[in-house]
């Protein structure tokens, strides 16, 4: 019985040993991850109270009043209002043959696509969402709310169906997935299958709903959710797939429809080279239209308003015949030592297996294929035409093989015509101004988006010193008002002068201006542009994205000189400090002459990279790689130095309108906090801990890749909305376009009171900071890296703003923290 009694007790001494270490533990996991915690149950650990006598505590008023359920609505009304408009001026219209949009009176349509019950509502990664919910309009019913009678039968057939569009969450972008095991990450394009289609659901549209069919095509990627190069049918995922070719041929070979079109539901530059083989009549890029952007497709395609926007991406025939394409290394380029250079770091909690050198240069978009295409007309010598790099094996390289539609590029309903008045020079603002008088010369209402161009010099001593040129570059835009027909608007389009520098990394080492002819000119797309600035360069042989020749049109041009290259004017910042080359180890040809060729437009195809480059770490690149860089110096400050928990009477509310400035109140207020009250932030996401010593509240600020996150509506209200689901209704607006997420983010009924960016930024740089201390614990006090803590943004940003003692105290503060851990 001793025997067995002895055993209970270690057995319960065991189990309450336990259970006080993780009442332990998890009781200080709650405190550092309260905010997280406080965020999934909907609750909150502190509140605002109120004093008597405590006046107004809405420091920054809304233009909607006080904060009630009237209000409220008003607000969520306007909110959507400008989600649809920014979805009706940020549409491009890539196709629309023979007057295909807008659409009169045929109105008995049927859907096609997986994508019509499975839109991409929004951009995948931090802070965004694809809401299904209450709040949500999809293609159907804004079709049906704006008169259309739409095909139920093969819609609830899509509703049904088991398949469904998945997005890889592995890194690998090539092959597939599965290969590795990894079953949930393999990518499903989410397409029916010719065999879907039955004879029952083909029947639904021989009798009826075939004036036009709608198709939507979507592809979802984003944050940790890679586009695949190469996917399991071995194509690249902006490709047409077979499940999508079938839908295709038999809606064409039914004969039944009198229109198709085409909705691109992508964040993405799909390829659209297969327009022509499926008799589309029309095509429109939507985006991700949000929680009520498919209202503004609705009324694009009924002509409820006529679409604006200009294209943001290159869209090439080939999504991978890019340079940077070919340089990429499929996110699964290694070092040729792997195996050493991790034996170098196995004592530590890194991940340097990967190394990709970007030897494409700048010519990345459509600065590779104008700037090819330029050389290609006046300098055939550099290769330009040669059949290097050129699309499926062709033997020349030929711009309209490479380029289905070009950047800047956007249909209208109606037509305008664009006229370069003039450019002046401020010298004291040093920019220029281009008047562009834009008159709409259809019959449609309509608006124009002003794109102005560039060209720099690229003459010998570019060519010598490496200091690469794009042939054209986006320097400024504008947009027109709402036109009526014959009406007219001049845009004022100015523009910052050293955005027309560029950098001489070999010679001077910094910024300069060229010497030689320099072009301003207006174009309805770049590559529309590049073809103006030939003209005035008395250039033949121009071609438009077509193929089809043409002349270009000088007068659309503005030039001016500079006889001498200029390395001074551009060579400090505003603050004095040189601009110089600051990392010329990155560059692999620092360890190794020749180590690789970068891409030069003086010699198309002896540089053009045709693979990823392979890397070999040599002896002080392993040492860099291990990131022990940071040496306590003798004479370094302890946190015992600094004044911490003072009782100085400043509040967090009290810092609202301090100046940017006054470091000794600021200090003051620092001198509140500890570094214990600093760390329970530490591991706070999507917001900031409270800090109670100064009575700050905590906040969200669960900003991501779809811009500000969080709850916008008070939930005292009932209604406590995601602002990501809702107010974004477009992925990347196109040219010309406002930003609906800035615009809801600012229309908060009421904001939390929040000072200027100075303590904020302390408290984020001193949380980003030590969270990446925290991630080093196991590399000790004397083997941190620094680099790794002052490379940072926010860390930058408290270093550049903050003064020097609280700079100090921080560095003192963090060694302290990286020893602890």
């Amino acid at each position: 019985m001793k025997g067995n009694s002895g055993l209970l007790w270690r057995g319960l001494t065991s189990v309450t040993g336990t259970l006080l270490v993780l009442g332990i533990c998890g009781t200080q996991c709650s405190y550092m991850y309260a905010g997280t915690i406080n965020s999934a149950l909907g609750t909150s650990s502190t509140r605002i109270v109120a004093g008597e006598g405590g006046g107004n505590t809405t420091y920054y008023a809304s233009e909607y009043g006080d904060l009630n359920a009237e209000n409220l609505q008003k607000l969520i009304a306007d909110a959507y209002g400008e989600s649809v408009l920014e979805q009706e001026e940020g549409s491009v219209l890539l196709r629309n043959n023979d007057g295909t949009l807008p659409l009169a009176s045929d109105k008995h349509v049927t859907l096609f696509g997986h994508a019509v019950v499975q839109p991409v509502y929004s951009p995948g990664g931090a802070n965004s969402a694809a809401d299904t919910g209450k709040y949500v309009i999809d293609l159907k019913s804004a079709l049906e709310h704006a008169g259309f009678s739409v095909n139920n039968t093969l819609f609830d057939a899509y509703s049904k169906s088991d398949t469904k569009r998945v997005a890889s969450n592995n890194l690998q972008v090539s092959g597939d997935p599965r290969s590795n095991g990894a079953l949930n990450d393999a990518p499903v394009l989410g397409e029916e299958p010719a065999s879907f289609y039955t004879d029952q659901l083909k029947a639904s549209w021989q009798d009826d709903y075939h004036d036009v069919a709608i198709v939507m095509l979507a592809r979802e990627g984003g944050e940790d959710k890679e586009m695949m190069m190469k996917d399991p049918e071995g194509i690249s995922a902006l490709s047409l797939h077979q499940d999508e070719k079938d839908l295709l041929r038999m809606i064409k070979d039914s004969g039944k429809f009198s229109k198709t079109i085409v909705l691109l539901n992508s964040a993405f530059p799909m390829e659209v080279g297969w327009l022509d083989d499926y008799g589309v009549d029309a095509c429109m890029w939507i985006g991700n239209p949000g929680q009520r952007g498919f209202e503004g497709v609705a009324n694009l395609l009924v002509g409820k308003a006529n679409p604006s926007g200009r294209l943001t991406d290159t869209y090439a025939v080939d999504s991978m015949s890019s340079p940077a394409a070919h340089t990429s290394s499929q996110n699964s380029n290694q070092w040729t030592n792997v195996d050493e250079v991790n034996a170098a770091v196995s004592d530590k909690p890194v991940n340097i297996d990967n190394v990709t050198v970007q030897s494409e240069n700048i010519y990345v978009g459509y600065k590779y294929y104008e700037t090819r295409y330029a050389d290609a007309v006046t300098n055939p010598g550099s290769g330009a035409a040669s059949s290097v790099g050129a699309s499926h094996g062709a033997s020349a390289w030929n711009y309209a093989d490479e380029v289905s539609y070009p950047f800047g590029y956007g249909l209208s309903y109606t037509t305008f015509e664009q006229t370069l008045d003039g450019v002046s020079y401020d010298r004291d603002k040093d920019e220029f101004t281009a008047k562009v008088t834009v008159k709409n010369t259809g019959d449609i209402a309509g608006a124009s988006v002003v794109e102005l161009y560039a060209q720099t010099p690229y003459g010998e001593y570019e060519r010598k010193n490496l200091v690469e040129k794009s042939a054209i570059q986006l320097a400024g835009q504008g947009r027109t008002k709402t036109l009526q027909p014959g009406a007219s608007e001049t845009v004022d389009v100015t523009v910052d002068r050293y955005l027309l520098a560029s950098y001489d990394y070999t010679k001077a080492k910094g910024y300069i201006l060229s010497a030689g002819d320099y072009y301003f000119t207006i174009g309805d797309n770049a590559h529309d542009a590049l073809n103006n600035v030939l003209a005035a360069e008395n250039a033949t042989g121009m071609t438009d994205f077509d193929g089809k020749p043409v002349e270009g049109d000088a007068a659309k041009t503005y030039r001016w000189s500079y006889d001498d290259v200029d390395t001074k004017t551009y060579a400090k910042s505003d603050a004095g400090e040189r601009v110089t080359n600051r990392f010329e180890d990155a560059d692999a040809n620092y360890w190794k002459d020749g180590a690789v060729t970068y891409l030069t437009r003086s010699d198309w195809k002896g540089t053009f990279p045709t693979e990823p480059v392979k890397m070999t770490a040599i002896g002080k690149m392993i040492e860099l790689l291990k990131g022990d860089l940071y040496r306590q110096s003798k004479d370094s400050k302890s946190v015992s130095d600094y004044t911490q928990g003072a009782d100085n009477g400043l509040t967090f509310v009290m810092m609202k309108d301090v100046d940017y400035n006054d470091d000794e109140t600021w200090n003051k207020y620092l001198d509140e906090m500890t570094i214990d009250e600093m760390t329970t932030q530490l591991s706070d996401l999507f917001g900031t801990a409270e800090a109670a010593s100064v009575n700050r509240p905590a906040y969200a600020a669960g900003d991501g890749t779809a811009s500000v996150g969080g709850n916008t509506y008070a939930k005292e209200y009932g209604d406590a909305r995601d602002v990501t689901l809702y107010r974004r209704p477009m992925c990347s607006p196109a040219l010309g376009i406002m930003d609906a997420c800035n615009v809801v983010a600012n229309w908060s009924v009421r904001k939390p009171c929040m000072p200027r960016p100075r303590s904020d930024g302390v408290v984020a740089a001193i949380c980003t900071a030590l969270r990446s201390a925290g991630a080093m614990a196991n590399t000790g006090p004397k083997t941190a890296s620094w680099s790794t803590l002052t490379t940072s943004w926010n860390f930058q940003l408290l270093r550049r703003k903050a003064s020097h003692r609280v700079s100090s105290m921080l560095q003192a503060m963090i060694r302290s923290c990286i020893a602890k851990v």
